[in-house]
């Protein structure tokens, strides 16, 4: 999502439902999640692995766009590698139960958890308008 966003809501919406549809909701990812949940405990380095060249560059980088747009006055954020993290729960929060369940979330579902996810990420981390 761009640093000067015309319309920050939808540049958000678009980048959630892109990491869902790629990241969360593509076949190879839900396996490989699958495969970590159930080894990573008796693999701990398995599980590192993942932790490093996954969420632990995702994190950083979301972090840093989050920073980005506070500091151009989009976002109030005193923590943004928590924002991000937080983002990213939010973004997803609907799918999980589609995905305890076994089936995968339909395009509708996925745009409807990432709308739902940045409307509530934004009310805790948008820029207030002060009252006229």
């Amino acid at each position: 999502f761009p640093d000067q966003p015309k319309d920050l809501e939808a540049d958000l919406i678009a980048f959630a439902v892109r990491m869902n549809r790629n990241c969360i909701c593509n076949r190879d990812g839900k396996f490989l999640r699958k495969l970590i949940q159930t080894e990573g405990e008796r693999y701990p380095e398995l599980f590192a692995e993942w932790r490093e060249q996954g969420p632990g560059r995702t994190w950083p980088a979301i972090a840093a766009r989050f920073a980005r747009l506070a500091h151009a006055g989009f976002l109030d954020i005193e923590d943004p590698d928590v924002a991000a993290r937080q983002f990213l729960a939010l973004a997803n929060a609907e799918l999980q139960t589609t995905f305890m369940l076994g089936g995968t979330p339909t395009d509708d579902e996925v745009l409807q958890s990432a709308t739902h996810g940045v409307r509530t990420f934004l009310r805790a981390f948008g820029k207030r308008q002060p009252a006229a």
